[in-house]
């Protein structure tokens, strides 16, 4: 995520750009050809024709937590409109950019913002690695049942954390979202439970070093194994080198 330094005693202090590879974070990518990964391309020319910069295809700054700097940001509008023809805001020249086909995936604000800042503001940056912060995204746990109900669980937290894994996030508008069981049934055996909730490992509710976890809203499922097998990944796989700076 893009992020103040906050220990930096600088008055201008770095902005953290967590990125990632398919090697090392869920972050999404597609595979124009088999073992070749990109990200999508709608993302690719949208951002490059709003910006004239290229992003680099096979890394990806959408790590689903991202802060943005807001003079920065109007900075980067105000330039999104000096590239637009005369007259046209930037809402419209975004709009504009999406190209005909790649609708579903034709726009990137994630992309965009971090590729913007290591063009224009390359001192200001302090890039972190998917492999140094494991996340996790849309775990099979899922937020909601098919009825939309939310079911809190402090358990679910626990789980993910005991993988290791810095912080999660789930998108209700994704299949992995939904469970298939009954929320609210859920919510009254909880209640009905003898023994109290397992304490959560150290670090997973919010901390200063944590950054916060996005409070999780399922039962406690067992351990998925592909969970397993991709914190085994990160840590067997070697580190893919980080975009140049």
């Amino acid at each position: 995520a893009l992020a103040p330094d906050a220990f930096s005693p600088s008055a201008a202090p770095r902005r953290r750009a967590r990125w990632g590879t398919h090697l090392d974070s869920p972050a999404h990518f597609t595979q124009p050809t088999p073992g070749e990964f990109s990200l999508p391309t709608g993302y690719l020319t949208s951002t490059e024709a709003l910006l004239g910069v290229a992003p680099l295809s096979n890394v990806s700054y959408v790590t689903q937590w991202q802060v943005w700097h807001k003079p920065y940001v109007r900075e980067m509008l105000s330039e999104v409109e000096r590239r637009a023809p005369e007259g046209v805001h930037w809402p419209l020249a975004v709009l504009a950019s999406v190209a005909s086909g790649y609708e579903e995936q034709g726009f990137s604000e994630y992309t965009m913002y971090a590729t913007w800042l290591l063009a224009r503001r390359r001192q200001q940056v302090l890039l972190v690695s998917s492999r140094d912060y494991p996340w996790l995204r849309d775990p099979p746990s899922g937020v909601l049942n098919n009825q939309g109900e939310c079911c809190p669980s402090d358990e679910s937290l626990c789980q993910i954390a005991l993988g290791g894994f810095r912080f999660v996030s789930w998108e209700c508008t994704h299949a992995s979202a939904l469970r298939g069981s009954d929320a609210a049934a859920a919510r009254r055996n909880r209640r009905q439970l003898s023994s109290p909730a397992p304490v959560p490992p150290p670090g997973v509710i919010a901390s200063a070093d944590s950054e916060g976890f996005l409070t999780t809203l399922s039962p406690a499922p067992a351990m998925p194994t592909y969970v397993g097998q991709r914190m085994s990944s990160m840590v067997m796989s070697p580190g893919p080198s980080p975009p140049p700076m």
